[in-house]
């Protein structure tokens, strides 16, 4: 018998996750019939997509505000959808600000109706940094939470919500770190997955790369793509003369990574792909001024690193405005240069114990995911 299940994702990197999740709930459920909204990948994998992907790809408090509006009524479509299908399981996958948002509203739509589908949700909300108000929303709204990460779980009231650490994917990948005589590229080049964070990081980076190479001499980036940003990254390469200088190239950012001696990367989950090859970098991040308002009043942790926050460590210095301007970045990345060698080796000796941790079990990501699944479908 066919399983009819719903899952929604709103990011690249949800695209990526939700899919694999599919595969993991296909070995424990046999045929499924997926609805809901997705990504390239997810729609490979069998996703039905009612709903355009990229109008979840929002970023920071003001951003959110504004997109309100929006955002219920696309939320109200798929509720719709959900009404007319009666799937089994709901699934959520990451964007949490709007995840939990749509499950409040799935629940009140079917407040004293008999059928009640199980509510999970992949990734849990970063309760660890900022906004712990979610902790308990997340409790009482949803009936699951797959964790990414082993430190999660036991911030959870587990009597209220069942919450199980799955691993992470990027523990698929051979643990790959690549000698610094081996490196065809000075640095890898990773300004995020997102229009408005290449449109604030990468002419920063750009402007970082032409002060290092009159300094230094000749320098060579790598710069990973997601394809549908291929064309504006392409673009903003060539018009600053650095295209003999940077590839710009449509692969994974581990392929990039293992072939460069270091990095300048937007903070998220590159970061993480970074540590894992073993390389040193810098990281930064945009802000507006509401945003980082909001981040100083609410961020409690010394970095969002996730690297360093796993090992509980310092390896990644982080750039955040006012701080973050050509001239600070220029330092860092001069600093970095200037200790390569050393840098490079100490991220060597933490990418084995990074990999460690973030292993849920001795199979495949998909495989430690589906055992997880048994027990909670």
């Amino acid at each position: 018998m066919t399983s009819k299940l719903f899952i929604l994702a709103g990011e690249a990197s949800g695209d990526v996750l939700a899919a694999q999740l599919m595969h993991a709930v296909g070995k424990v459920k046999g045929s499924v019939a997926w609805s809901g909204m997705g990504g390239p990948h997810m729609k490979e994998a069998g996703l039905t997509s009612s709903e355009e992907m990229g109008q979840l790809s929002i970023i920071g408090i003001g951003d959110a505000l504004a997109a309100l509006p929006r955002l219920y009524r696309l939320a109200d479509r798929l509720i719709d959808q959900i009404l007319d299908t009666r799937p089994d399981i709901v699934f959520t996958v990451d964007s949490k600000a709007f995840s939990v948002r749509f499950a409040k509203r799935l629940r009140k739509r079917l407040s004293g109706e008999a059928w009640q589908p199980q509510l999970i949700h992949m990734v849990a909300p970063t309760i660890w940094a900022w906004g712990e108000w979610r902790k308990k929303v997340f409790e009482q709204t949803f009936d699951g939470l797959l964790c990414l990460f082993p430190f999660e779980p036991e911030l959870f009231d587990q009597t209220q919500l069942q919450v199980k650490f799955i691993g992470h994917p990027q523990t698929d990948l051979p643990l790959q770190t690549t000698p610094i005589d081996s490196c065809s590229y000075d640095f890898t080049l990773m300004p995020g997955s997102r229009h408005t964070e290449v449109k604030y990081h990468l002419p920063l980076m750009l402007t970082v790369l032409k002060k290092l190479q009159h300094k230094h001499g000749c320098l060579s980036a790598i710069l990973p793509a997601i394809p549908h940003l291929y064309g504006m990254i392409t673009e903003q390469v060539i018009a600053t003369g650095l295209d003999r200088m940077i590839a710009v190239e449509k692969i994974p950012a581990r392929q990039a990574l293992n072939q460069s001696k270091a990095f300048i990367s937007a903070s998220g989950t590159a970061t993480l792909e970074a540590a894992l090859s073993g390389v040193p970098g810098i990281v930064i991040y945009h802000l507006t001024p509401l945003n980082r308002l909001f981040a100083k009043l609410f961020y409690k942790r010394t970095t969002p690193v996730l690297p360093d926050l796993i090992l509980n460590s310092q390896h990644y210095p982080f750039l955040l405005p006012p701080k973050l301007n050509s001239e600070t970045l220029y330092y860092e990345a001069t600093q970095l240069m200037n200790e390569l060698e050393r840098r490079h080796a100490d991220m060597e000796a933490q990418a084995k114990h990074l990999h460690n941790k973030l292993k849920a079990g001795k199979g495949q990501f998909s495989e430690n995911l589906a055992t997880c699944l048994k027990s909670m479908l």
